[in-house]
């Protein structure tokens, strides 16, 4: 199903690493730490540190803190984001909290509680995952 050690060695050092996945129905309570994508349908209470893309799809929901370079919300999100590039919320998404990024969209319907502060992707980075 996922292939040779091998294989996933080659992949990496290609460039060529799949995002990971957590599935609706799934409840992580703990932190998640990655140096690629992350995909959240299921639930986390707790932080994530991606240096990459996280997306919150629309069954996820997030009780904690985000760090990562982009960042999608379709689903919940309740906590402390700070994103280095963009913060997209789609109409079906539902933010509580402190937002910190260097770009910001949202979609008309979308539920936005907090504060939100723009910076420069300088003063951003995210930790190293």
């Amino acid at each position: 199903m996922f292939g040779n050690k091998k294989d996933k060695n080659m992949a990496r050092e290609n460039g060529d690493v799949r995002p990971n996945s957590i599935a609706s129905g799934t409840t992580i309570v703990g932190d998640i730490k990655t140096n690629g994508s992350l995909r959240l349908d299921g639930e986390l209470i707790g932080t994530i540190e991606s240096a990459e893309k996280v997306v919150i799809g629309k069954t996820g929901k997030v009780k904690g803190k985000i760090y990562c370079k982009n960042i999608d919300i379709s689903g919940e999100m309740e906590g402390e984001l700070k994103v280095e590039g963009l913060s997209a919320f789609s109409k079906t998404s539902r933010i509580t909290g402190d937002v910190k990024t260097g770009q910001l969209a949202i979609e008309a319907g979308a539920l936005f509680t907090g504060t939100c502060d723009m910076q420069s992707n300088k003063e951003l980075k995210t930790p190293n995952a």
